[in-house]
C-alpha cells in the first residue's frame, strides 16, 4: 500500500479489518504486507501513533517518508525506489499494489516508480504494458483524487 496525506486513511480501514480477522504479516504466504506513506512532517504524533499501534501488533510493515520536516524532501515512492529489488521480489511473487492520495503527486510517482522498477530491476521492455498487465490482473489499484 503506498498512501501520502489523507490518502492513509483509507488504509487504516483496511489495517482495522485485517486486525479483526487476526491477519497477521508473519502468517501471510509470499510477499509481507507494508505500508509506505509520505506525510509533510514527522511530529504529526496522533496519526504516527495510529499507524505504529499496527506495527506493534504485527499487523503491517511501515515505511514512511517526511517531505517538509527541516530535512532532505522524501516522498514515499522514493522508498519504493530504495526498496526496488524488494518491491520487485513482491510483484513477482504475485504482490499487489494499492495506491491513495493525490493524482499529480503520489499515483503519478508511484507509476513512474514502478515503471522504473520493473525496466531496471526487471528488465521489462514495456513497463507501461506491463503495469497495465497489473491493473488488468487487479494487482494494481488507485484510489486517487484531483
Amino acid at each position: 500500500m503506498v498512501a501520502s496525506g489523507t490518502g492513509i486513511s483509507a488504509f487504516l480501514g483496511f489495517l482495522e479489518h485485517r486486525r479483526a480477522q487476526g491477519i497477521k504479516i508473519q502468517q501471510q504466504d509470499g510477499a509481507p504486507f507494508r505500508l509506505f506513506y509520505g506525510t509533510r512532517y514527522h511530529d504529526t504524533a496522533a496519526l504516527r501513533a495510529i499507524v505504529y499501534d499496527y506495527v506493534d501488533d504485527g499487523t503491517v510493515v511501515v515505511e514512511a517518508a517526511y517531505s517538509e520536516d527541516g530535512g532532505p524532501r522524501r516522498f514515499a515512492q522514493q522508498i519504493l525506489l530504495r526498496d526496488a529489488l524488494m518491491i520487485w521480489s513482491d510483484l513477482s511473487n504475485n504482490g499487489r499494489v494499492y495506491v491513495c492520495g493525490s493524482a499529480t503527486r503520489v499515483g503519478e510517482g508511484v507509476r513512474k516508480t514502478l515503471m522504473r522498477i520493473a525496466e531496471q530491476v526487471g528488465g521489462v521492455a514495456d513497463s507501461v504494458e506491463w503495469l497495465a498487465g497489473l491493473r488488468k490482473e487487479g494487482r494494481y489499484s488507485e484510489d486517487v483524487f484531483g
